[in-house]
């Protein structure tokens, strides 16, 4: 593709930028404040966002860009995307907002223990009045999550609320959404899932008895049971036999992979992937679906005694189909944490690569462009 672009920020006037790009795109001329490259269409797209991005005085859509091919393609992504700003701390952007919702594993922690530095981003947000919720999509209670808060090291005084997929998935079960005797996927630990703890509206988890596939009346998946050798393609005989005999999934975290540690593992998303796939019937829970971010707002707009608008409420996540798409679908603010499950794809190190990183949301999330991106939450 031959592209033509006049936005202000010239080729010439960025040796830095031309310097790196100049790898990647062939042939750059230019005249007059105007130049001209050729490049492979994706790349060309990239290169122009970043020139965009680096015309701070311009808006998007008044950057004139021409090809010799795909114009209305790049006009259309030029005109009508969002820039995602990339920013080295919290601190940059925090005092737009009254709130954060923020994820926990790949933010916050990784299963193991605590990051430091994400742990003193939301310590000098609470301490200049922000209020902190941990938005998760665990398959367990709120009470749980803070019961392995605590095990790890995140201290209790950092969040004024634990948001998570298991309590809104729960309060479906109690319903009996799916039958009052259902069969397990996932591990031992995690049949804490089926206790009520005496908690409001939860009384019918009491009803609930946990059975053999073949007597059961639905499918309740809270993750593998070995995840640490496990793939989702082992449950494939089980999941067919799921499928034929029409029995519907509740899945409790929506959430495909974690890294816990420096090992990467399914979650109950990947098998209810597998299972939709193959024809079977799925209900999620959690991020990126609506119920959880009202339970969110609900809870905290009571703690406030007050309503907090929602472009006052930024998302804070690693995971782009569930953390910022749900953002997005929300119409709430988001920064993205590339450092976490998008590490390699963005070339994260301490901040992410600026065109691996628009090369992956050009790939990954065309409907869910974060508004900014960190390499780590710091």
């Amino acid at each position: 593709m031959q592209v033509r672009c006049r936005s202000g920020a010239s080729w010439r006037a960025h040796d830095a930028f031309a310097r790196k790009y100049s790898r990647v795109i062939e042939r750059p001329i230019e005249t007059d404040g105007e130049f001209s490259f050729q490049a492979p269409a994706a790349v060309a797209r990239q290169v122009v966002w970043i020139l965009v991005q680096r015309s701070y005085r311009q808006r998007p859509e008044e950057v004139c860009c021409s090809s010799t091919a795909g114009l209305h393609d790049l006009a259309f992504s030029i005109g009508h995307s969002v820039v995602t700003t990339v920013i080295d701390s919290l601190d940059e952007i925090s005092c737009r907002f009254e709130a954060v919702f923020c994820d926990l594993w790949g933010c916050l922690h990784d299963g193991i223990r605590p990051f430091p530095s994400a742990v003193q981003a939301l310590d000098r947000f609470r301490r200049r009045g922000g209020y902190v919720v941990l938005l998760t999509n665990a398959p367990r209670s709120r009470s749980r999550v803070i019961r392995q808060l605590d095990q790890i090291g995140v201290p209790r005084n950092l969040y004024h609320d634990v948001v998570t997929s298991g309590d809104a998935a729960r309060r479906a079960l109690a319903l009996g959404e799916f039958g009052r005797s259902v069969h397990h996927i996932g591990p031992r630990r995690e049949e804490t899932f089926f206790n009520h703890e005496n908690e409001d509206g939860l009384e019918g988890l009491g009803e609930i008895m946990l059975t053999t596939l073949e007597a059961a009346q639905g499918l309740v998946c809270t993750g593998l049971v070995d995840d640490t050798t496990e793939t989702p393609q082992k449950y494939l005989g089980l999941l067919h036999s799921a499928r034929d005999r029409h029995l519907k999934m509740l899945c409790a975290n929506p959430d495909l992979m974690v890294d816990r540690g420096r090992k990467r593992v399914y979650c109950a998303g990947a098998l209810a992937a597998l299972y939709s796939e193959i024809g079977g019937r799925v209900s999620l829970f959690g991020k990126p679906h609506k119920p959880i971010y009202t339970t969110a707002r609900l809870r905290m707009n009571a703690a406030m005694g007050r309503i907090i608008e929602d472009r006052h409420i930024l998302c804070i996540g690693d995971g782009i189909h569930t953390d910022i798409e749900g953002a997005v679908r929300e119409n709430l603010p988001s920064l993205f944490v590339t450092g976490g499950l998008s590490r390699a794809a963005t070339a994260t190190t301490r901040s992410p690569d600026r065109i691996r990183l628009e090369s992956f949301l050009a790939e990954q999330a065309s409907e869910a462009r974060p508004d900014t991106a960190i390499g780590h939450l710091r």
